[in-house]
Order: C-alpha cells, then sequence, then structure tokens
C-alpha cells in the first residue's frame, strides 16, 4: 500500500554519535549517512488507496526511477483492513507502531494479557500486562 511520497536530502555524514533504533546499536560520529525526509504532497490523492507491486524484499525507499513498479490496484476510498479479532491476532512486536489506527486501539483497550514468544525460538518472553491488570481492577483479574 502506497503511505507517501517524501523527497529525500542527503545531509552528509554524522556528526554527533547514532543509536540505531531496531537494535540499540550506538554508531560513533562520522560512522553513519544522514538524511533528511520531507513529505511531497505531489500524490496525496493516492495515500491508502494505491497498491504496488514492490517486489520481494522491503525497503525504507524505493527508486522507481530504476525499477518500475506495476500497479496492482487503486481503490476508490480508503479503508483499513478489518482487525482479524484478539484471539487471532499474531505479529511481530516491531511492526506493531505501524498497524493500522484502529488496530492498535483495539490491542490499547484490551483487558488482558498478552503473551510474547520469540519469533526464533518460540521461547516465552515475560508477559505484558494491561493497565487494569496492573492496578489490580476485579474485572481484570476476572479475566486473567
Amino acid at each position: 500500500m502506497f503511505v507517501g511520497l517524501y523527497d529525500v536530502l542527503y545531509l552528509g555524514p554524522s556528526e554527533t554519535e547514532l543509536v540505531s533504533p531496531p537494535s540499540g546499536e550506538v554508531h560513533s560520529p562520522g560512522s553513519q549517512h544522514v538524511y533528511e525526509t520531507n513529505k511531497n504532497p505531489a500524490l496525496n490523492l493516492y495515500e491508502g488507496r494505491l497498491f504496488v507491486a514492490w517486489g520481494a524484499h522491503r525497503a525504507w525507499c524505493q527508486h522507481a526511477a530504476r525499477h518500475e513498479k506495476p500497479i496492482v490496484e487503486i481503490k476508490k476510498t480508503f479503508s483499513e483492513p478489518a482487525f482479524s479479532g484478539h484471539l487471532k491476532f499474531i505479529d511481530v512486536i516491531t511492526r506493531i507502531p505501524a498497524l493500522p489506527l484502529s488496530w492498535i486501539e483495539a490491542l490499547k483497550n484490551a483487558q488482558g494479557v498478552y503473551v510474547l514468544t520469540c519469533p526464533r525460538t518460540k521461547e516465552l518472553r515475560r508477559p505484558a500486562v494491561s493497565r487494569a491488570a496492573r492496578a489490580g481492577s476485579d474485572s481484570a483479574r476476572s479475566r486473567s
């Protein structure tokens, strides 16, 4: 799904120490390239409506001038996919911020316990307990 068009400006090598958000790895000054991204409104009309075959690999940017990207579908209106429900929901925790907003709200409002497992080893992780459960509400205790 197309989420927007952005202009990218190369600013040069990093002047300060940078921390990689996914890994927490610390990079020394000058060891990383820094870019500024700015939303370009030219294709706003297609946000959430245009679906493109990006290819097998995800990347933070796509170069359409180098590799043609075929259009799969253009919807008349934008609509988020329906939430699968709490019992069927399974995803990688790092992808949760990118979920549709209605899904994130449904997950935030849940009164219960999430079971987290390592995607590689399937080892159980310490469960994240909802706010109500942490506060010790009767309704949360009856569901756990």
